[in-house]
């Protein structure tokens, strides 16, 4: 039940940022289709308009980055498998090629089965 409640709240945190950060693109959106149905093509972009779309933009860059931030703080199971993930390629780039049984064992004695990751 305990993970069910993380689970739970990654998740809820997980859609409120993307429904705070997808918002104002719907907008715009919705406001461009109306404005070609009822006027035809825009001749010019209002300031507004111009404005809000460079915050979507940000706001679109701003949930991916913090989605794995989301995840990394309430799932265990997540950080375990970014971590070695993250391992893996730090060892690849610093030596050169890949020490892959170590790093497997690690990810497996860290994520508690009996598994390998290819």
């Amino acid at each position: 039940k305990r993970r069910d409640g993380a689970m739970v709240t990654l998740l809820t945190g997980v859609v409120m940022v993307l429904v705070v950060c997808h918002t104002p693109k719907t907008f715009i959106n919705l406001y461009e289709s109306y404005h070609m149905l009822c006027y035809g093509k825009m001749s010019a972009e209002p300031l507004w308009s111009k404005i809000v779309i460079k915050l979507s933009h940000l706001l679109l860059s701003i949930s991916s980055a913090v989605n794995i931030l989301i995840y990394s703080a309430k799932d265990f199971k997540f950080r375990a498998i970014l971590g070695g993930f993250v391992r893996r390629l730090s060892f690849v780039n610093w030596f050169g090629k890949e020490d892959s049984e170590d790093i497997n064992d690690d990810l497996m004695v860290t994520m508690g089965r009996n598994c390998s990751v290819s």
